[in-house]
């Protein structure tokens, strides 16, 4: 008989842990990292269509979706014109996994945007030399009604991207429809500024002595050369650097449209067409692969009282516009150039409601450019 009293109070503790059996550890659970493949398996491939597509721009855009759209499961192409057959047909015979079909009329238009998950508004007429942005919207406003209306019947939760020029008249005459039909999804709607964010990250970079590509410039204002406002000061790297050469770059900037015109008597279709390539595919890797892609765009708006719409940098995601952190911050000069602005944004706006407004009350007497 052991007396534990006469042990020592630590003693008996040893004794008394050596006789109880300790629990066996559990081991770990070993994590299997998620291979290629299995990334791949789990993308959902997308569905674009492009309306009005059959121009040059248009159908660089489509080479390019072709070609770099690994996450777009059909491309649609859609024109009122019978040579666009002829572009898919030609995109076909691309290499790619990539799907292309092509449609042509009113009434192919309804299986051009079938179960679409990205639609992009195209087409309509470039813009003459120096044309006011009030001429070029009347000419294509009744393209634009049409193809909003065609959204409305067969395509009301894709995301739609509006590449129609002059871009605010549209974007605002676009969702002021759509609000009347209690269809609008402001998240879902953007006007496309790939062409002015493109434009002005090339310029920084090479003034920073940078290979293009690596800067990033966001962008805030309108939608046109002359009222979209480059954030120069806050560039990517590199944006102290470009502060005395602000002026520079803005003027350059806001010429770029117009001097390619009255050299080549036509708009920038190619540049146009690689930045709204690239813009297509952002929506796609934001909708397929659920990851969070920056840009700059014209969007429904809060961030400024009394102005509905602006160009913003937004967040893409999964669900369109996923987060914005509201106008960035600007420099003395571009808070100035901004303010300037904000007159002309108005009446682009106004000018787009004006004419959903007239269409609601049958007396629109733009000309139909279908008919």
């Amino acid at each position: 008989m052991i007396l534990w009293r006469w042990f020592p109070k630590c003693t008996r503790n040893m004794a008394t842990a050596s006789l109880v059996k300790k629990p066996k550890e559990e081991e770990p659970l070993m994590v299997i990292p998620r291979t290629a493949a299995d990334i791949e398996r789990s993308v959902r491939k997308a569905t674009v269509t492009l309306l009005g597509c059959n121009n040059l721009m248009g159908r660089i855009t489509a080479a390019e979706l072709k070609i770099h759209g690994k996450d777009i499961k059909q491309l649609k192409l859609w024109d009122n014109c019978n040579s666009i057959r002829g572009v898919g047909m030609e995109l076909s015979h691309i290499p790619t996994m990539t799907k292309t079909s092509s449609f042509v009329g009113k009434g192919q238009l309804q299986m051009a945007l079938r179960n679409a998950d990205i639609v992009m508004i195209m087409g309509g007429n470039a813009g003459f030399p120096r044309e006011s942005t009030t001429d070029l919207f009347a000419r294509n406003s009744a393209h634009m009604r049409e193809m909003t209306n065609a959204i409305l019947a067969h395509a009301p939760k894709a995301m739609i991207g509006i590449c129609v020029n002059p871009v605010m008249p549209c974007l605002a005459m676009f969702a002021c429809i759509q609000t009347g039909q209690g269809l609008f999804c402001p998240n879902k709607v953007f006007g496309v500024m790939a062409l002015e964010e493109m434009r002005a990250a090339t310029l920084a970079a090479v003034k920073l002595g940078l290979p293009p590509g690596t800067v990033k410039v966001q962008l805030t204002g309108g939608g046109t050369s002359d009222t979209v406002v480059p954030v120069i000061s806050s560039a990517q790297p590199g944006g102290d650097f470009l502060k005395t050469d602000m002026i520079e770059l803005m003027n350059l900037l806001r010429n770029m449209t117009e001097n390619v015109k009255e050299i080549s008597q036509n708009a920038p279709h190619l540049s146009g067409g690689h930045a709204t390539a690239k813009f297509v595919l952002a929506l796609v890797k934001g909708l397929s692969r659920d990851e969070q892609v920056n840009l700059s765009a014209a969007v429904r708006t809060s961030a400024l009282v009394g102005v509905p719409y602006l160009t913003l940098p937004v967040t893409v995601g999964r669900g369109g516009v996923v987060g914005t952190a509201g106008i960035p911050r600007l420099s003395k000069m571009e808070l100035k150039a901004f303010i300037r602005t904000l007159p002309t944004i108005l009446e682009h706006i106004h000018m787009g409601e004006a004419s959903a407004t007239q269409r609601e009350y049958g007396h629109d007497d733009l000309l139909d450019l279908y008919q």
